[in-house]
This record gives C-alpha cells, structure tokens and sequence, in this order.
C-alpha cells in the first residue's frame, strides 16, 4: 500500500515491524509506570477494533511493559523552529531509554513567525529573510543546547532550509512557509532515506488557520506549514517503502485527531520545559502581544486541559500522582 498520512480521527488496520512498536510501548508506558502502581489506576485511549493478535491491541497503554532495549532512531520534522521544544518532555523519555535513541530534528524552514517589530526593536535588525532565519535558527539551537545539558549527546539538529514563501514582498502573513516543489520533495526524501528512522514525528495536519492564511485543504481547516510537512512526510515513506511508526503531536491549534498515546509529566518537567519554551524570544513576544501569554503559556495551558480529558472522573488520582500536564499522539503505521 501506498504511504498515505492517516485519518484525523477514526481507526485503521495496521502492521508494522514488532520491535518498532515494542520500543514505542516502552517509552510511552515508562511514563505511566512512574505515576501509577497499577494500570487499574489510570485509564488510558485504546484504539478501537483491535485483538489480541493485532498491533492495534499491542498499542494499547493499558498495562503494557515491554523489556526491549535494543537502540532505535527518532527523527522529529519540524515544519518550524520550536517543534521540538514542544515535545521536551517526550524526547525525554525517548533520550532515556535503556537501549539508546538517536534523535534526528529536521527544521524545514525558519523564515516565519517573527514580527518586523521584533526585528527592528528587539533586536534591532531590518527584517530581511536572512536576519528573520538567523534568529530562528538561533533560538531553536538554544532549545537544543538546553535540552542537551539535561541528555548530553542526544539530538542531532539539521536546518534543512527548503524553499520558502514570501517573494514579491515578503509579507509577514505569508513568508516564510516550505513550499510543495519537486526540489523540496526531492531533498526531504533524499534526508529521510539517509536517516531510516524506525519512527517519524510531526505535527497534526488537521488544525487551525492563521487568520489571514487561506486553507491548503479545500473545505477543511490546516495550518500552512504543517500540512506541507504532511505532504513531504508522506511523499518520502512512500519512496522509502520502509514500515515506520508515525506519531503526530497535538498543539493549541490542533482541531482534530486520536488521542492514542500520551507523556504525563511533573510540575518539574513542567517547568524545566517552560524554560526551555521561553528561549524562542520571538515567539514568546509575539504570543505576549497577540494574545496576552507568553509562548510557554500557551503551549502547556492546553497541555493541562488535555490531562484533564484523559483523566475523567480519575483527574484526582492523577493529581496525587504528580501529573501537571500530557502531550497527546495519534499512532499510525505506514508501508505496513
């Protein structure tokens, strides 16, 4: 079968490589072991329709416990600076599995999201497509270098500076974003198929959209430059042929997908990670002055809420356990 980026929301039949998914049962139920006793504590999403031959039901966080400690490899596409940071606390676990993780973050582009404002006022800069990536590409390595004296060694970082928008007149609304060329596709494939991940992570398709950017998906909702990501994720596995486990991450604008896995962490993680958010200056200004927040409000805010959600009637026995927030998946396989 072809490599398609699955249904936001739904179940699908799938296989995949059992170690693959025996290492992303791993990580995933490390974190649920460390707050909880037993799996009756907690309840936790289960894709619909599985049995107990199928992969559906070996996804399934509930009482899983898996001793595979073989090395695997991550590779994170960022579509912008700061995905990554995003995901603190699930490229923790994976940068602590007993076995070894190799962690790949690919940024796609770095020439959006930064006001002319803060070019010229903060860091008092004409903003030029090279001055608006220097600071992009700046702030995302700072998050890398923070993370990485908590996990020395861990990430591998990789501007891959595909082809942008923004000619004639680089305006803010519009600059900046990948776009679908046969040159962009041909290198981010080229990227992948170096790397041979066991599992790709990017952001859900389905999400909200600025409110000046037109939709890339006749009828439905996207974001720009998450939606091009997809495409170029789909288009590379489907030139590999490679079985991969895909896991897309929720944010603030998301609208639409399964919630099939889930990272609890602490009021200390939660901080650590706020932190680390704060180090994209230009993102958290601009969230200060469009909505009030900063950056790292506005990334775990929602990150609570989802807890919330998970935990139900169970939110209590969750607090007593220390969760402060989730970041939530959907987990699909491709070329299965």
């Amino acid at each position: 079968m072809e490599a398609q980026l699955p249904p936001a929301s739904g179940s699908s039949t799938r296989s995949t490589d059992r170690h693959t998914a025996a290492v992303v049962h791993q990580i995933f139920s490390t974190a649920i072991a460390s707050l909880s006793s037993s799996a009756e504590e907690m309840t936790f999403p289960t894709h619909a329709g599985g049995s107990a031959s199928s992969p559906d039901a070996a996804i399934s966080l509930e009482g899983m416990r898996c001793s595979s400690s073989s090395r695997f490899r991550v590779a994170l596409i960022a579509p912008h600076p700061d995905d990554f940071d995003i995901l603190a606390a699930t490229m923790a676990l994976f940068a602590e599995h007993p076995g070894g993780c190799d962690i790949r973050v690919c940024v796609l582009s770095c020439g959006s999201g930064v006001e002319d404002s803060f070019c010229t006022e903060t860091r008092g800069v004409e903003p030029t497509p090279q001055a608006i990536r220097k600071i992009r590409r700046g702030e995302q390595q700072a998050g890398c270098n923070f993370f990485e004296e908590k996990y020395p060694g861990s990430v591998t970082l990789k501007f891959l500076e595909l082809e942008e928008s923004g000619a004639p007149d680089y305006a803010y609304a519009t600059r900046g974003q990948t776009l679908l060329t046969p040159v962009n596709f041909d290198a981010f494939a080229l990227y992948l198929s170096e790397v041979d991940p066991d599992v790709v992570m990017l952001p859900a398709v389905y999400e909200t959209l600025p409110a000046a950017e037109p939709s890339p998906m006749p009828g439905g909702p996207g974001n720009a430059g998450h939606y091009r990501c997809g495409k170029l994720v789909e288009e590379a596995l489907r030139r590999s042929g490679r079985p991969t486990a895909l896991l897309q991450h929720g944010d603030p604008k998301t609208v639409s997908m399964r919630h099939d896995l889930f990272t609890p962490y602490d009021a200390e993680t939660r901080e650590w990670k706020a932190e680390m958010l704060r180090l994209h200056e230009s993102q958290h200004v601009r969230n200060l002055e469009t909505r009030g927040v900063g950056f790292d409000s506005r990334i775990l805010a929602p990150e609570l809420v989802n807890a919330k959600e998970l935990a139900g009637a169970r939110w209590e026995v969750w607090v007593a356990k220390g969760v402060a927030g989730v970041e939530v998946f959907q987990l699909d396989f491709v070329n299965c």
